[in-house]
């Protein structure tokens, strides 16, 4: 059953919540918290896993869902709320990597514990914090031995009509590019952080029209299309999001989602 009373924020974290240099900053940070113990849940969002976000989640005073690997993984740190997974097929992102690793430089994979690295290009190991997790470091097809939460591309050179192509000979996986550069990653289809909002908004009874969601890139557009309140940020380079939703009137380095919201919650 639905409760008006209660809302729901969604917010992506990497250009969207942080400011361009990846600092939470303490407008932000004490605005989110007051809007928290008001009894209104705040959600990050992001294609990171949990642990790191823990310490923006711990900053904000989050409690409850997070989503986390692009919509792949919903849980709550203290396990209070249902745990929803989705995984990549190993057997079928093995043959996509065969085919693609003539025009690859690195490509990065995380597990339940482990962390799969092909190729020694460190461009990709800030995608993947290491804390607590195994390094296995290898060719991918000799070493990844799980259905993996995250696969992450990085190209030789960007060729989005090459991948486009080798992404269409696999049904179960789906490929996207990230604006301006040369890396990529695998998705799921029918995964998205808009599929991990709705399973949140249903488990919690929350409608649509009490939630409010806030990206700038274009893994965030189904995140924003579940939400009554959507908003694009200003610094976003995503067409798809900046023709579709509202703008905010400020960007991530000037505590836009906080600005947009005080304008809805009066302070």
């Amino acid at each position: 059953m639905s409760n008006p009373d209660k809302n729901l924020i969604a917010i992506d974290v990497d250009g969207t919540l942080l400011a361009p240099d990846y600092s939470l900053s303490a407008k932000t940070a004490s605005f989110l918290r007051a809007l928290s113990e008001r009894g209104i849940w705040i959600v990050l969002s992001s294609g990171r896993p949990y642990r790191a976000m823990k310490e923006y989640y711990e900053a904000l005073g989050c409690r409850g869902p997070l989503i986390c690997h692009n919509g792949a993984h919903v849980f709550s740190p203290d396990g209070s709320f249902p745990e929803y997974k989705k995984t990549f097929p190993k057997e079928e992102v093995l043959l996509f990597l065969k085919e693609a690793s003539p025009y690859l430089r690195g490509v990065q994979a995380e597990g339940e514990n482990a962390l799969f690295r092909d190729g020694m290009d460190g461009e990709l190991n800030p995608f993947f914090p290491e804390a607590g997790m195994d390094i296995v470091q290898g060719k991918m097809e000799a070493i990844l031995q799980e259905d993996p939460y995250a696969v992450v591309l990085r190209e030789k050179k960007r060729d989005d009509g090459l991948f486009s192509v080798l992404a269409r000979r696999h049904p179960s996986l789906l490929w996207r590019h990230w604006t301006g550069s040369c890396f990529s990653e695998l998705a799921l289809p029918g995964v998205s952080k808009g599929s991990a909002l709705s399973f949140i908004k249903n488990v919690l009874g929350i409608p649509k029209e009490n939630c409010f969601a806030f990206g700038d890139s274009d893994n965030d557009l189904e995140m924003l299309l579940e939400a009554g309140h959507p908003f694009a940020m200003r610094n976003s380079k995503s067409k798809a999001l900046l023709s579709s939703f509202p703008i905010t009137e400020k960007g991530n380095g000037e505590d836009g989602v906080a600005f947009e919201l005080s304008k809805h919650f009066g302070f």
